[in-house]
Parts: C-alpha cells; structure tokens; sequence
C-alpha cells in the first residue's frame, strides 16, 4: 500500500490543478434561466394562425356533430350536443373578421368561455400543441393580442370571452 505524501511534498502543478478543481466544488451552481412557458392551441384561420391557451380548449369534434341553425345571426352556425350540454357553434371567421378560409373548416373546437360557459368554433384543422414563452403571450395581451416571436409569423391570441360578448353585443 502507498501511503500519500504530505501536504508540503505536493508538486506545484498538482497543487494548483487541485486548489482550481476546489474552488469549482465550492462555487454554487449555475441557475439555469428557465423560460417559463404557455401552452397554447395554434390553428389556420384564413391566412392568419392563430393561438389560445391550451387550458382553454375542450374537445376537437367533427363538423357534421353540428345542427344548422337557419335564421340565425351570421357568426352562428348551429347547435350541438357534447357532454349532454346543448353548444352553440359560431364562425370563427366571422367573428374575428376574416374575409375566407384557406380551406373548408372540417371540425369544431369546443373552446371554455369562462361566464359564456362551453362554446364550439368552426376551424379547418384540428389545432396543434406548442409551448409559447410566457413573457410573449402576455405581452401580446397588453398590445394588441399578437405574438411576435422572432423567425415567425405573427400569431393572432384570440380572447374567447372577448369575441362572444361582441358577437351578443352586435346581435
């Protein structure tokens, strides 16, 4: 067995090498800047994409689950039954203004709106799941409710509750 030798008889390189490797040791680690996130609901409409809060989003139902309502103001299309609740579906284009589609919707998205309870929107796909930065999507909330994100189009957050209480206020 080799016995080590004593603190004076270290050489200098390896003295050094072992007082940096301490100082490392000792060093509280690095925080990782985390970026915190928001999940969001991402969807065409028309030539726009637009966005809302994934905890927002109910269900992805087919288009033909719908009753048409004949007579019934433009932005609403029809009734449907999910969850035994009776759902109004509403044109999503219509309400946000967006002259067409880029291709027929094909499902309906039961979204919550809060007071407005369950409502169903009409869109032409069925949305996909990402990860936003959550400094984005609340700065888009104070400035006109568009997220920039560098490299990328512009994505429209779309308020739910907003949208209904215009489209009850202008019928």
């Amino acid at each position: 067995m080799k016995l080590l030798p004593l603190h004076d008889e270290v050489p200098e390189a390896a003295r050094t090498e072992l007082e940096e490797r301490a100082a490392l040791l000792r060093r509280p680690p690095e925080q990782e800047v985390e970026t915190q996130v928001v999940w969001v609901a991402e969807f065409p409409l028309g030539l726009e994409r637009c966005i809302l809060p994934l905890i927002q989003l109910r269900a992805v139902l087919p288009l033909k689950s719908m009753t048409p309502l004949p007579l019934a103001p433009p932005h609403t299309l029809g009734l449907l039954r999910f969850q035994g609740q009776v759902l109004s579906a509403h044109s999503l284009a219509a309400l946000v203004g967006v002259k067409g589609w880029t291709r027929d919707p094909s499902v309906l998205i039961v979204v919550d709106g809060q007071e407005a309870g369950l409502i169903a929107f009409d869109c032409e796909r069925i949305p996909e799941s990402r990860a936003l930065p959550l400094a984005a999507v609340e700065e888009a909330r104070t400035r006109g409710m568009t997220v920039l994100l560098p490299g990328e189009a512009p994505l429209r957050l779309l308020d739910v509750p907003t949208l209904i209480s215009e489209a009850c206020r202008a019928s």
